[in-house]
């Protein structure tokens, strides 16, 4: 449902948003941004996936969940090229943030910022995003069958064809949702 220009999510099957596929698979880079105020989420719960579905389970994806049965969360992504996951600790259960996920295959490179300040950085080769398919972008929902639905308010999603830097997050985190974005330079 969408209330007060907030996407609620509650949690169970059929809350959930399906953008038009290819969102990121024609990038080199991407970065996602949102703000959310998560309930509580069961394992690998997901904010987006994009990719495709094979019976019960999905395939060249790259995905954000922010609890994971790790206790932790996931930035993620897998194509034929190869699977980097990144995980860093702390779920994000029954909490109220700004957050930045980051894919750079190009420059070696994934992170995730909360509240503007860089939480957790990985530097290592990351499948071309190239290799996502471009069937499904899904925003609260999984490309997995088994997995959790999202139980989480978010008041907006921006999604940047490149690479976000920390100064323009920071900015962003400063001026929150519902202000005009910032160009990716």
């Amino acid at each position: 449902a969408i209330t007060n220009n907030a996407l609620k999510l509650d949690g169970t099957a059929g809350g959930y948003v399906n953008l038009p596929g290819g969102l990121v698979s024609g990038s080199a880079a991407v970065t996602m941004e949102f703000w959310a105020t998560f309930g509580g989420n069961g394992n690998w719960s997901r904010v987006f996936d994009f990719g495709n579905i094979n019976g019960g389970s999905g395939q060249n994806f790259a995905f954000y969940s922010p609890h994971t049965s790790l206790g932790g969360q996931r930035l993620g992504v897998s194509t034929a090229a190869g699977t980097v996951n990144f995980d860093p600790s702390g779920t994000l259960d029954n909490r109220t943030v700004h957050l930045v996920c980051i894919l750079d295959p190009a420059g070696h490179y994934c992170a995730i910022y909360t509240n503007g300040v860089l939480q957790s950085a990985l530097a290592t080769p990351l499948p071309a995003l190239t290799g996502v398919s471009a069937a499904w972008s899904f925003i609260g929902r999984s490309l997995f069958s088994g997995d959790a639905w999202l139980n989480a308010t978010i008041d907006e999603l921006r999604i940047y064809d490149g690479r976000l830097t920390p100064g323009e997050i920071t900015v962003d985190d400063r001026y929150g949702p519902n202000a005009l974005a910032l160009p990716v330079t």
